[in-house]
């Protein structure tokens, strides 16, 4: 039986996780929107750079709403999360079959090991977010 304040802390953890991966994914948008920039292929590359965009602005309104405790938001994390862990498993399909190798440990950690270890945290502790009206 865990109690309130191992709640709490689990809830600031999942917070934080999704924090970071929110941040991550901004920072790809960004990189992506220079490299458009430099390279001249701006038009080519605004679609890839709206729906990250897009990505980090749900994993920051996701995650404000994991520190409230809110059952949405552990929906939509999970759906998100989901997602991710099937594009980063097709990633490194892809990347095995490319290069023979694995990719370096960043992505994996990343792209992998973050979204099980939200998932995880979500459905163990699914009982710690409440409906909005409660």
């Amino acid at each position: 039986m865990t109690t309130v304040g191992s709640n709490t802390e689990i809830v600031q953890g999942l917070w934080a996780i999704v924090l970071i991966q929110g941040a991550i994914t901004l920072t790809t948008a960004l990189e992506a929107s220079v490299g458009g920039l430099a390279l001249g292929s701006l038009f080519a590359a605004g679609p890839v750079i709206l729906l990250t965009l897009a990505g980090s602005i749900l994993a920051f309104v996701s995650a404000r709403g994991l520190r409230l405790r809110r059952r949405w938001a552990m929906w939509v994390t999970m759906a998100a999360e989901v997602l991710l862990l099937l594009i980063g498993v097709l990633s490194l399909a892809l990347s095995l079959l490319m290069t023979g190798g694995l990719t370096g440990l960043v992505p994996i950690l990343t792209n992998l090991a973050l979204p099980v270890v939200v998932l995880t945290l979500l459905i163990r502790n699914s009982q710690v977010f409440v409906p909005k009206g409660a």
